[in-house]
């Protein structure tokens, strides 16, 4: 096992961090990284019903796509992120990474259970989500641990208007909570990080370990590539109808849109045809600005 830390709070640079670990390396990686303020939504979601666009757009977080499925997160400096990345077994190895983060809090003095989904609660309020992604050799394991996360941000970012439906992937809301809440004396988050991985450090007798320049260069491709596109963030949605009132010329018009591959494809037959030129074909962000 290889430990790694991330050296930036990234989200694109650190999703495509996880990506390249997964397909261009061949050992078995620990990576653990703390994003910016953002919402990383899973493979198959509808970005515009998982997101708050609104609010997103107003506080400046990023929506990512990552590889693996499940729901969406919000992550800021307040949340501590951790990959196992390693070798296809024939059973995924999922909860037994779950049990060796479980440990390293437990040295730390928290205690937590696990839920049925590979999430931890602490006090029966969840502190870490997770999430599984497998490819033909290879496997990656990844969640959070919510610190000191802010919490209103994330229930208003991750708190979408319930005018979407399609058959994206929709996420499981639960309450959740912050382990610093337990202690509020306990260490900044960057420090709670460093325990995590003296832990693990002295779990796989190993040091952390830096990507080497040539590897940071084919991240960046790819995170350019790949995690600040429109077409993944957003394009890859599912095909879905929203309801929405439109103001146009001092009227409103409340409007069934189709939304496919991210643009506008539909409108409901009480759109002017002046208004259906105006939005017919471009991107259904334009709902939010």
């Amino acid at each position: 096992m290889q430990l790694i830390v991330s050296d930036t709070h990234s989200p694109s640079f650190n999703l495509a961090t996880e990506e390249y670990v997964l397909t261009e390396r061949h050992d078995d990686v620990l990576f653990f990284y703390i994003n910016a303020k953002s919402v990383i939504i899973g493979r198959n979601q509808n970005a515009y019903a998982e997101v708050n666009v609104p609010f997103c757009k107003q506080e400046g977080i990023d929506v990512i796509r990552r590889l693996s499925g499940g729901g969406a997160v919000y992550h800021d400096e307040g949340n501590i992120n951790f990959c196992f990345i390693t070798r296809k077994e024939e059973k995924p190895l999922d909860g037994q990474w779950l049990s060796l983060i479980q440990a390293s809090l437990e040295t730390i003095g928290i205690h937590t259970s696990q839920g049925k989904r590979k999430e931890l609660y602490l006090r029966d309020k969840k502190i870490t989500g997770t999430a599984l992604h497998i490819t033909a050799e290879r496997q990656l394991f990844h969640g959070t641990l919510l610190y000191d996360v802010r919490l209103q941000n994330l229930i208003a970012a991750l708190t979408p208007a319930t005018n979407m439906t399609g058959k994206a992937v929709q996420s499981v809301r639960s309450n959740v909570t912050n382990m610093l809440s337990l202690h509020p004396s306990s260490p900044t988050t960057p420090e709670f990080l460093s325990q995590l991985i003296s832990f693990f450090a002295g779990y796989y007798a190993i040091q952390p370990m830096a990507l080497s320049s040539s590897e940071k260069e084919q991240i960046t491709q790819l995170q350019e590539k790949r995690y600040e596109t429109w077409e993944w963030n957003w394009a890859q949605s599912p095909k879905s109808t929203r309801k929405q009132t439109v103001m146009w010329e001092e009227k409103s018009y409340a409007l069934e849109i189709g939304i496919e591959r991210g643009v506008m494809v539909s409108l409901s037959d009480n759109c002017p045809e002046p208004l259906q030129a105006l939005l017919l074909g471009n991107r259904a962000n334009q709902l939010f600005e």
